[in-house]
C-alpha cells in the first residue's frame, strides 16, 4: 500500500479514520455472532463496554474514543485488521443457521430482534461511510 489513502471529503480524518471506526464497530458485531455460534450472550471488546450505547451521547463518545485510540496508526496496519476482522465476520456469519439469524425469539439478548438485522445494520453501516467517501457499494 504505497502512498497514504486520501483525505475524506466529509470530515477532516482520512479514509484510514474511517476504516479504524467501521473495524470498532465490526468487534462487536463479530462479538453477537460468535455468541450466536456458541448459544451464549455476547462477549464485547472490554473498551466499548462501559459506555451507554443506548443514547446518541453514548455513541458519540464511544466514537470518539474509537478514533483517538486509532488516529496516529498508519493506513496499511489498519487496513489489514478491517480486511482480516470483515472476512472472519463473513466466515461466521455463513455458519449461523438460516432459521437462527430471522427467528425474532431466538437470542434473548437481541430484545426481540432477528440477527440478521445485525448483519443488515452492519451493511448499512459500511454503505454510510462508503457513500460520504464517495466509494459506492453494490
Amino acid at each position: 500500500m504505497g502512498s497514504p489513502p486520501p483525505r475524506s471529503p466529509h470530515r477532516p480524518g482520512r479514509y484510514k479514520d474511517v476504516v479504524a471506526h467501521l473495524w470498532a464497530w465490526q468487534q462487536r458485531t463479530i462479538a453477537r455472532m460468535e455468541a450466536a455460534l456458541a448459544d451464549r450472550e455476547p462477549v464485547f471488546p472490554q473498551w466499548s463496554t462501559d459506555i451507554d450505547l443506548a443514547t446518541e451521547d453514548g455513541v458519540d463518545r464511544l466514537n470518539a474514543r474509537i478514533y483517538a485510540t486509532h488516529r496516529d496508526h498508519s493506513w496499511s496496519p489498519v487496513y489489514q485488521q478491517w480486511r482480516e476482522g470483515f472476512l472472519y465476520l463473513l466466515n461466521i456469519s455463513e455458519q449461523v443457521n438460516e432459521q437462527n439469524l430471522l427467528d425474532p425469539s431466538r437470542y434473548s439478548w437481541l430484545a426481540g430482534r432477528p440477527l440478521a438485522l445485525i448483519l443488515l445494520t452492519t451493511y448499512d453501516h459500511h454503505q454510510e461511510h462508503g457513500e460520504a467517501l464517495g466509494i459506492g457499494y453494490s
